[in-house]
């Protein structure tokens, strides 16, 4: 069973965005949580993480995805993402592992393309995880 946040939780981490920043997180939480099913949820480094719970390193060594907001960019994050398929070239980045997809409204979240990119993620977590080739790790 995945553990999640509490709506008290993740009312107070969302707490000081403006109406339009939390719809898209909230968008873009939903969206994570149906493609990445069984994930773990959790607030580190002040971002909403998302990995395989119980994974050497936890939302580092099993992370899936990440959802933060910065200078007001909301931002999904995936550490190891280098190494995800991305034909629609959704991700930036140009670090050894991390790339992150700027989404701009919550229309750009609602895509097949960047739903199976957080699928890729999601499979390439537990390619980490039980040692197989996935996307590159940390």
């Amino acid at each position: 069973m995945s553990r999640l946040l509490s709506d008290a939780q993740l009312a107070t981490h969302l707490d000081g965005f403006s109406a339009e920043t939390r719809e898209l997180i909230l968008a873009l939480r939903d969206l994570v949580l149906d493609a990445a099913p069984g994930v773990a949820e959790a607030i580190r480094y002040n971002a909403l993480n998302y990995f395989l719970d119980g994974v050497c390193l936890g939302c580092i060594g099993g992370n899936v995805c990440i959802i933060d907001c910065r200078r007001g960019r909301v931002q999904l994050g995936f550490m190891h993402g280098a190494g995800l398929p991305d034909p629609a070239d959704l991700l930036q980045g140009r670090g050894k592992h991390q790339r992150d997809m700027p989404p701009t409204s919550v229309g750009s979240v609602r895509t097949p393309a960047l739903r199976r990119l957080i699928e890729s993620a999601h499979a390439a977590a537990f390619g980490r995880a039980s040692g197989a080739s996935g996307a590159s790790s940390a």
